[in-house]
């Protein structure tokens, strides 16, 4: 078709043609890890994680990152702000949830509290008289 957001026959539109073509292979081997580092730090956050509200966040966000992966085949998904803004606070808040357990206040070590201070001036005794 034509008009905007269109591609002339013989394009391609693709996510990974996109990033092979402007990286090349080193650019998309690193792409691809990364993309496999997202998945594998999800797939550990939802093993981890014991609230069922939490991990149906989880598994929703897997769930929705599969399918982007998927729609990157033949769009280019992953470099357009209307999925990847959303996507990059989905993925913070698992990162956050991965992590959440050792932000625990119980299992922080807490340092031991300092003497209170010392009075600047002591006050004044006044002798006592008979």
């Amino acid at each position: 078709g034509k008009g905007v957001g269109s591609i002339q026959r013989g394009d391609v539109d693709s996510e990974y043609v996109k990033v092979i073509g402007e990286t090349g292979a080193v650019g998309f081997a690193a792409f691809l890890f990364l993309l496999y580092a997202i998945f594998r730090l999800t797939l550990r956050t939802i093993e981890t994680q014991r609230d069922p509200v939490f991990q149906g966040f989880l598994l929703g966000f897997l769930g929705g990152y599969i399918a982007l992966l998927v729609h990157s085949i033949a769009a280019t998904s992953l470099t357009t702000i209307r999925t990847m803004e959303p996507m990059m606070f989905a993925l913070g808040m698992v990162a956050y949830l991965h992590n959440r357990p050792y932000m625990d206040p119980r299992r922080v070590r807490r340092r031991p509290r300092a003497a209170a201070p010392e009075a600047p001036y002591a006050p004044a005794t006044v002798p006592q008289t008979a």
